[in-house]
C-alpha cells in the first residue's frame, strides 16, 4: 500500500512539473508537418508559439493590396481584395481547421495558371500567454524631478502608460517591476507588483499614485526581472528610466552578463531624458542584449517611443504552406527582405516572427514564387498556402533495374529549372506542360527524353524513363587486398576523349551508354602498372564485371659476388626489351608482388656496380628466385692529355650489346662490372 501511495504521489508530481511547462501560453497543439526523412533538413530557430486552430479575429487590420508574381510573367497580379464576396471555408485541398464566422481572408485566385486557389490571409495569434514581457518602471529619486508639464517624471509615465498596455495584443502577458519603493538599501528598493497579467488589467490602480523614491538599483532590476519569466525560450525588458543607476554594480556588466548566460534576454531601453553618460551606459545595456535604446526628451514622445520598441519586442507571424498531392508538405526555403535587406530565411510549413509591416517574399519552389508585398500585422499571422502538382520521376535500364541519372526538369517558357542527380524525384510544380531530360554522369549529352508532360495542381503524373545504358563493374585488388588505381574509360571510337577519368579503389562501379570501351588502369601502388585492356564491351541492361589483380606473381632477387658473398643494393624490373617504365622496385633479397609477365631485372649494388638478369618470366602465382653473380672483374679508366698529367672526365660504361650503363663516375676511377664487352 505505501508502494501504491508513493508512485500515485511521484505520478501527480510528474502532472504538475509537466503542467509548468505548458503554462502560461504555451498551448499543446499538433506541430507542423513533419519533414520526410530524405528532404534536406536546414537548422531554422524553432517556433516559440503554436497557434490553436480555429480561432479567428471579428475585425482584423486594413492591410494593403500586395502583388503576386512569378519572375517569368512580367506584370503582378494583383491580390487586392475581390470586389465579390470572400468565401468563408479555405479550398478543400488545403490542410486547415475550418474556421467560424466571420472566416479568414481569401485575397485572390489564379485558376488559369494554378488550377486552383492560392489564398493569403491573415488570423489572429492564439489568446493565450506566450509572449510574457517586463516592463520596468523608474520610480526612483531621479524620477521625482519636474518633466514637461507633469511634476514628475513618474506622473509622466502613470498617466500615458495605462491605455498603452490595455493596447497590447490580448496574448501577451506583462509583469510590472519598480524600481524604487523608499527603501534605503539599494539591493532592496525594487518590486515585481504582480505577475505576469493580460493587458486588460487595471494598470492605475496597480501603479502608486506618487514615486516612492529611493536609490535607482538598475542591476539588480535586470537580473530579477529575467529570472522572474516563465519557462520560455525569449525574456524580453522594457526599461523606462531616467538614469543608469545610483547604486549596485554597472548595468553594462549585468548585461553582459545575461548575454553570457544564454537565456535569450533582450533589453529594450527608453531612456527619458537622460544625461549623456547615462546615455552611453543604458545604449550598452540594450546593445549588449540586443535591444533598442531610445532617448526621449519630452514626454509626448512615449507613445510613439512605445510603439516602435513594441515593434521590435513583438510583431506578427508568417507562415507559408507548400503542399503537393493530398496535402503532401513540401519544404522549400522562404526569403523575406525589405527592400534591399535580407529580413529572414526559414522553412516552409514554420511560423517565423516579423515586426510589423510589409515585405518581399519569395518561395523556392523549383519555379520560384514571389509575393511583392505581403503585409504582417500586429497579433496576427499571415498565412500563404501554394497548391502544386507533383511530377513523378523514376529511372532504370533496359531490364528495369534502377539507375541513377541526371534528371532536369524544362518547359518552352524558361528552359531548364530543376536539375537533381538520383534513381527517382518528386517535383512539385504548378500547373503547366513539362518536358524531361535525362543524362548519365560518365556521359554529357541526354540520353532519353519525356516529352510534353501535362501536370495540374493536386495532380500527379508518373513517368518511367528508360536509359540505353548497362554497368560496368572493376574489382581491383593486390593480391588478397584491395588495390587503387587511376582509371580511364574512353569510347572505342572516341579514344582521345575518356568518359571517366579519376581514382578508384576496391569494387568501383559505373552506368555507361552501351557500347565498346578502352579501359586503361594506372597503379602506383608499388610500382607504376599500367593495364590496358581493349575492348570492352557494355551492353543495355547488362552488368560486366572485370577483376584485375595487380599482384599475380612474386620475384626475389638474389645478388652474389664471385665468391657466394651477398650483395647488398636495389632491385628494379623493367619490362621485356627495356620497353616502357618501370614496373617495380625494391630492396635485394626481398619479394616483389608484380603481374604476371618478362621481365629484364637491374640490380644496382651498394658500391654503384650494376648486373643485369634478362628474360625473367614470372607467371601467374608463381614465387621465383633469381640469383646474380657478379664475377671479380676490375677496369681501371684513366683520361690523359698531351700535357704529361692526369685529367678529371666524367666516365659511362655500357653494355655493348644492349647499351645498358653498367657503371658510371669520375676518371682516374675503377669499377667492379660482371665479364662483358662495354663501351666506354
Amino acid at each position: 500500500m505505501r508502494l501504491l501511495r508513493g508512485l500515485a504521489l511521484l505520478t501527480l508530481l510528474l502532472l504538475v512539473a509537466c503542467g509548468d511547462f505548458l503554462s502560461p501560453g504555451e498551448p499543446a497543439t499538433s506541430p507542423p508537418p513533419t519533414r520526410p526523412s530524405q528532404q534536406p533538413l536546414r537548422q531554422t530557430p524553432s517556433p516559440t508559439h503554436v497557434p490553436q486552430t480555429g480561432q479567428r479575429s471579428e475585425s482584423l487590420p486594413t492591410r494593403p493590396s500586395a502583388q503576386l508574381h512569378f519572375p517569368w510573367m512580367g506584370a503582378g497580379v494583383s491580390l487586392a481584395p475581390s470586389a465579390q464576396p470572400l468565401p468563408t471555408e479555405m479550398p478543400t485541398e488545403m490542410p486547415s481547421t475550418p474556421s467560424p464566422t466571420p472566416g479568414p481572408r481569401v485575397f485572390q485566385h489564379l485558376p488559369h495558371l494554378w488550377g486552383g486557389e492560392i489564398p493569403y490571409r491573415e488570423e489572429p495569434l492564439a489568446e493565450e500567454g506566450t509572449w510574457p514581457l517586463a516592463v520596468i518602471l523608474d520610480a526612483s529619486d531621479p524620477a521625482t524631478r519636474p518633466w514637461g508639464h507633469y511634476p514628475t517624471y513618474w506622473h509622466a509615465l502613470r498617466e500615458v502608460l495605462p491605455p498603452l498596455l490595455r493596447q497590447l495584443p490580448q496574448d501577451m502577458r506583462v509583469a510590472p517591476f519598480l524600481m524604487g519603493k523608499g527603501e534605503g538599501r539599494c539591493a532592496d528598493n525594487w518590486a515585481q507588483l504582480t505577475t505576469f497579467v493580460p493587458p486588460t488589467t487595471d494598470w492605475s490602480s496597480l501603479l502608486p499614485e506618487d514615486p516612492p523614491g529611493g536609490p535607482l538599483p538598475l542591476d539588480e532590476v535586470l537580473l530579477q526581472s529575467a529570472a522572474a519569466f516563465p519557462p520560455v525560450s525569449r525574456r524580453s525588458l522594457l526599461l523606462l528610466t531616467t538614469g543608469a543607476h545610483t547604486c549596485g554594480q554597472d548595468p553594462c556588466a549585468v548585461a553582459r552578463i545575461l548575454e553570457r548566460a544564454e537565456r535569450d534576454v533582450t533589453v529594450h531601453v527608453l531612456a527619458l531624458n537622460v544625461t549623456d553618460g547615462d546615455a552611453r551606459t543604458l545604449r550598452c545595456v540594450a546593445e549588449t542584449t540586443g535591444g533598442t535604446f531610445q532617448q526621449l526628451r519630452e514626454p509626448q514622445e512615449l507613445p510613439a517611443a512605445w510603439q516602435n520598441a513594441l515593434r521590435h519586442i513583438r510583431g506578427g507571424q508568417l507562415r507559408v504552406e507548400v503542399a503537393g498531392v493530398k496535402g503532401r508538405p513540401f519544404f522549400p526555403a522562404v526569403t523575406v527582405g525589405q527592400g534591399e535587406k535580407l529580413v529572414a530565411t526559414f522553412d516552409a510549413w514554420t511560423d517565423a516572427d516579423l515586426a510589423p509591416g510589409d515585405y518581399t517574399v519569395s518561395v523556392g519552389t523549383p519555379l520560384p514564387v514571389v509575393y511583392d508585398r505581403v503585409h504582417i500585422a500586429l497579433g496576427h499571422r499571415t498565412r500563404i498556402h501554394i497548391p502544386l502538382g507533383e511530377l513523378h520521376i523514376a529511372l532504370a535500364d533496359a531490364g528495369g533495374t534502377p539507375v541513377k541519372g541526371e534528371i532536369t526538369v524544362w518547359d518552352d517558357t524558361h528552359g531548364p529549372f530543376f536539375t537533381r542527380l538520383d534513381r527517382s524525384a518528386i517535383i512539385p510544380l504548378p500547373t503547366g506542360v513539362y518536358s524531361v531530360s535525362v543524362r548519365v554522369p560518365t556521359w554529357n549529352e541526354p540520353l532519353a527524353f519525356a516529352r510534353h508532360l501535362s501536370l495540374v495542381v493536386g495532380e500527379a503524373v508518373s513517368r518511367t524513363v528508360y536509359l540505353p545504358v548497362g554497368s560496368l563493374s572493376l574489382r581491383l585488388r593486390q593480391g588478397d587486398e584491395e588495390a587503387t588505381a587511376f582509371v580511364t574509360l574512353a569510347p572505342e571510337d572516341h579514344p582521345d576523349t575518356p568518359n571517366v577519368a579519376g581514382w578508384g579503389s576496391g569494387h568501383i562501379s559505373f552506368v555507361l551508354p552501351a557500347r565498346a570501351y578502352l579501359l586503361t588502369l594506372s597503379h602506383y601502388a608499388e610500382s607504376p602498372v599500367v593495364y590496358r585492356l581493349s575492348p570492352v564491351a557494355v551492353q543495355p541492361g547488362e552488368r560486366t564485371t572485370l577483376t584485375v589483380n595487380f599482384a599475380q606473381g612474386r620475384l626475389r632477387v638474389l645478388p652474389r659476388a664471385s665468391d657466394g658473398e651477398a650483395l647488398q643494393g636495389t632491385v628494379t624490373l623493367f619490362p621485356a626489351g627495356m620497353s616502357g617504365s618501370p614496373v617495380a622496385e625494391g630492396e635485394v633479397d626481398g619479394w616483389l608482388a608484380v603481374p604476371a609477365g618478362t621481365y629484364d631485372v637491374r640490380v644496382r649494388s651498394a658500391d654503384g656496380t650494376v648486373l643485369w638478369a634478362w628474360d625473367v618470366t614470372v607467371k601467374s602465382g608463381e614465387e621465383k628466385g633469381v640469383q646474380v653473380v657478379r664475377p671479380q672483374a676490375r677496369v681501371w679508366v684513366n683520361v690523359v692529355s698531351d700535357v704529361p698529367a692526369a685529367v678529371r672526365g666524367y666516365v659511362e660504361l655500357r653494355d655493348a650489346e644492349s647499351g645498358a650503363t653498367v657503371g658510371e663516375g669520375w676518371a682516374p676511377g675503377r669499377w667492379v662490372v660482371p665479364a662483358g664487352t662495354y663501351r666506354v
